[in-house]
């Protein structure tokens, strides 16, 4: 069944923005945590010609998976970074549950909830596109700011 399901590529798109985003982060400093399996989650990022980060949590090096925070948390520690100080990215429920659960800031993308309920869900804000966001880097620290 898995096998089939990554096979069909309906509906696999990249966030607008998040390729010109993620060129601009150190690969020192994001991850991916996703409920999907590693076979899964990897082929999906290949289908979309993004690179396999260092730091990469899937249904399969869990315990807990999401709403439980233990992916985020883990993924913060391998970094080097208190969850405080990292931002999550999510459009699902469990995900944001999971990282608001874990400390980290939340940032909801829009595409089956509204901006709305993603708010109400409590995440900071919400983009629909990672072109609204500016990224500077200072002293080795990043910075994110939603643009006017």
């Amino acid at each position: 069944m898995e096998h089939k399901v990554m096979q069909d590529v309906n509906g696999v798109h990249l966030i607008p923005g998040v390729r010109s985003f993620l060129d601009k982060i150190p690969n020192s400093s994001w991850g991916i945590v996703t409920s999907g399996t590693h076979l899964m989650a990897t082929t999906r990022l290949s289908q979309m010609n993004i690179d396999i980060p260092k730091f990469f949590f899937t249904a399969d090096n869990v315990k807990k998976s999401k709403p439980d925070p233990e992916g985020y948390t883990r993924c913060a520690q391998e970094l080097g970074f208190e969850p405080k100080n990292c931002v999550v990215f999510e459009d699902a429920p469990a995900g944001i549950k999971a990282g608001l659960n874990s400390g980290c800031t939340v940032v909801g993308i829009i595409s089956s909830h509204t901006e709305k309920q993603l708010l109400d869900m409590g995440v900071s804000f919400a983009i629909s596109s990672y072109d609204q966001l500016e990224v500077h880097i200072v002293d080795g620290k990043i910075h994110l700011r939603l643009k006017d």
